[in-house]
């Protein structure tokens, strides 16, 4: 038999070989790093991949969004292009 891999450490492994950063779910309001994947003890059908965005909402620093979000953040504000 090959090796076993829990189910996080199979997402875990999908997320690091394709380039995201953690899981965002219902939109934005829920999302981990992918250091600490599922703190609430579950990854939820609605989890879906996503990339670390800086947003100081009070709570943390950063969000999870969608490659798609991140990049339309990027060319409003010229971030990651050398402005």
């Amino acid at each position: 038999m090959g090796e076993e891999l829990t189910v996080l450490e199979i997402v875990k492994k999908y997320l690091q070989e394709h380039g995201f950063d953690g899981l965002r779910a219902d939109g934005n309001d829920c999302g981990c790093l992918i250091d600490d994947l599922a703190p609430c003890g579950d990854i939820s059908e609605r989890c879906v991949a996503g990339v670390r965005i800086p947003y100081d909402c009070g709570d943390h620093d950063y969000h999870i969004a969608s490659r798609a979000y991140k990049k339309w953040i990027e060319e409003e504000t010229g971030a990651g292009h050398g402005h």
